[in-house]
């Protein structure tokens, strides 16, 4: 039986969810975690590296993880492998 959809919540503004800090959260744990980077100077260059990269969410997702698979050739996995696992965090 499908339900009908009686509400959608757009958070256009940041007003409901602050997208760079949670952006910015997830940039240190992919360092860390996907990129195996320890050196906090080079977490702290990484997200300031995304931050301009993403462009406040401007940028394409996909264009972000093909960037950074240029960058950084130990990303074995696909674009999409990579888009659908962030999706998860």
């Amino acid at each position: 039986m499908r339900q009908r959809v009686r509400a959608v919540l757009f958070n256009l503004d940041n007003t409901l969810a602050e997208r760079a800090v949670a952006f910015q959260t997830w940039s240190i744990w992919f360092a860390r975690e996907r990129l195996k980077i320890v050196d906090t100077t080079a977490i702290e260059g990484f997200v300031a590296e995304m931050i301009v990269l993403d462009s406040g969410g401007r940028t394409a997702i996909e264009i972000v993880f093909r960037v950074l698979k240029e960058r950084y050739p130990q990303l074995a996995e696909s674009v999409e492998h990579l888009i659908t696992d962030a999706a998860k965090r």
